[in-house]
């Protein structure tokens, strides 16, 4: 995925606008872009609007509210609709916080690095379970730090979320690969067994445990 275009949950006539604007994925904002009193009414129209999700051919990722907050259990609900295919979690700075998603959903995990804390545990975050990317949140970096948001500024983040995606990528490829592999071969040997158990039986041999 390339694009990601957020729309905050509170502007449901905006849902059906961002699915059709060609971005890659389409982030639905329970977050920053809803304000206290609108958090329970932007979980509402999202839940209201899964059948359109359902529908599209865009990926649809949900921005909870942070770990530790009031309404993290709440927006974690709706991961368990159709159509929401995924979760952007704000201010990750542990492993913690991405296991608490994990528990309730197998969908992927996107962890959004935007504080200190969370580029120097992001080592921590990018091994944690379900997680499929890395996203830098640069503003509330920025923010978090007091810095400004040229190049050089944030380069150390930037360099660090890289190589903490990377190597972990690698990790869970590889990892994906042993388990298809295990997977192959399991089934491979159960062909085989069926077959050797055919041959046994027309040959007059039943390879069977007596005790059953």
């Amino acid at each position: 995925m390339r694009s990601f275009l957020f729309v905050p949950g509170i502007r449901p006539e905006r849902f059906n606008k961002a699915l059709a604007s060609g971005a890659d994925a389409v982030i639905l904002d329970l977050e920053d872009a809803v304000g206290e009193p609108d958090k329970a009414q932007a979980r509402q129209h999202v839940a209201d609007a899964v059948a359109g999700f359902v529908a599209s051919t865009v990926r649809v990722l949900l921005r909870v509210n942070g770990f530790g907050t009031p309404w993290f259990d709440d927006d974690l609900s709706l991961l368990a609709l159709d159509g929401i295919d995924g979760v952007v979690l704000p201010k990750a700075e542990s492993a913690a916080a991405l296991e608490a998603v994990a528990h309730v959903t197998a969908k992927p995990i996107f962890p959004l690095i935007e504080s200190a804390l969370g580029v120097w545990q992001v080592l921590e975050v990018a091994q944690a379970p379900g997680v499929e990317r890395l996203v830098f949140g640069s503003v509330d970096f920025e923010l978090d730090l007091d810095c400004a948001g040229s190049w050089e500024a944030l380069l150390y983040a930037r360099s660090r979320i890289v190589r903490a995606e990377v190597s972990f990528r690698r990790e869970r490829e590889r990892l994906s690969r042993q388990r298809h592999r295990f997977q192959r071969h399991g089934s491979s040997r159960r062909r085989r067994n069926a077959e050797q158990e055919r041959t046994n039986l027309r040959g007059g041999r039943v390879c069977k445990d007596t005790a059953y």
